[in-house]
């Protein structure tokens, strides 16, 4: 992902600005979003990421539904949600760098959403990730970005290295992968809620 957000070097010390800088580049990875690894969308998206993808040594078919098809399509579909955001969130990204701060998983991202930036309350946040935890590899690919643009519009932090991980694992480790963003989505709703009420002088007297 550091290719995405920070400027690289060749070999010969020619300076390649980040992805994120080029409008080209980014608007072709955006028309990833939702497709699937057949659409003609990908086939031009592969030239602004080969480079950071190993190569294979045997044709695609041998991959079908295997971990390395389950990563590269988790890479682009990340690439794409990163390269869609809005002006002020891609600013924040090459600003802060991937290894900035940010929430451990979506769930923890989409309490900081609810709690702290008021996206939706409380019940559609936990609706949301129901809904995404119920989803197949193609629905998950096809429904996350919504709930990746709406958390960055709010300038929500989100790992990125750690959402292509687990798309990646999906197909694999769906359930434990949803449980955990749940899991998570609650945990740090209570964190925020507790915080909030200890940073209140009103809090003692509303609950006495």
């Amino acid at each position: 992902m550091a290719a995405l957000t920070q400027d690289t070097k060749r070999s010969n010390g020619e300076l390649i600005p980040a992805v994120l800088k080029q409008p080209g580049p980014r608007a072709t990875l955006k028309r990833c979003l939702g497709q699937r690894p057949d659409s003609p969308a990908w086939d031009h998206a592969w030239g602004h990421l080969i480079d950071y993808l190993p190569e294979q040594a045997v044709p695609d078919d041998c991959f079908s539904g295997s971990a390395v098809a389950d990563e590269q399509r988790a890479f682009v579909t990340v690439a794409a949600m990163i390269c869609a955001q809005p002006p002020t969130a891609r600013a924040k990204d090459l600003e802060i760098g991937p290894d900035g701060n940010r929430a451990r998983n979506l769930g923890s991202a989409l309490a900081v959403g609810v709690g702290e930036r008021n996206i939706s309350n409380q019940d559609a946040g936990l609706h949301r990730l129901i809904l995404l935890s119920r989803q197949n590899v193609d629905g998950i690919h096809r429904l996350l970005p919504r709930t990746v643009q709406h958390l960055r519009g709010a300038l929500v932090p989100l790992d990125w290295v750690r959402l292509i991980t687990d798309l990646a694992d999906w197909r694999r480790r769906r359930r434990s992968i949803a449980k955990w963003w749940i899991q998570d989505y609650h945990r740090n709703l209570n964190r925020i809620k507790a915080a909030k009420l200890s940073n209140d002088p009103n809090a003692e007297s509303e609950t006495t």
